[in-house]
């Protein structure tokens, strides 16, 4: 991730508000979190261990359900 020095927006007894960050730091940030969100969700499904069926067999049955 690329380092950058943070701006911080203070109120007037110098209480930090808010910071003020590169757009390309912002958006690598987004970036980040939404991969780290996408493998907490691949491992919580994993770690159901659900059987695995094929796509193919899915429509297949699916098929058979709705006449």
């Amino acid at each position: 991730m690329t380092q950058a020095q943070p701006y911080f927006l203070t109120d007037q007894a110098g209480n930090r508000l808010s910071v003020v960050l590169p757009l390309s730091v912002y958006e690598q940030m987004l970036a980040d979190l939404e991969e780290m969100d996408d493998i907490q969700l691949y491992d919580a499904v994993k770690a159901r261990q659900e059987t695995i069926l094929p796509f193919a067999d899915y429509v297949a049955q699916r098929a058979k359900r709705n006449g």
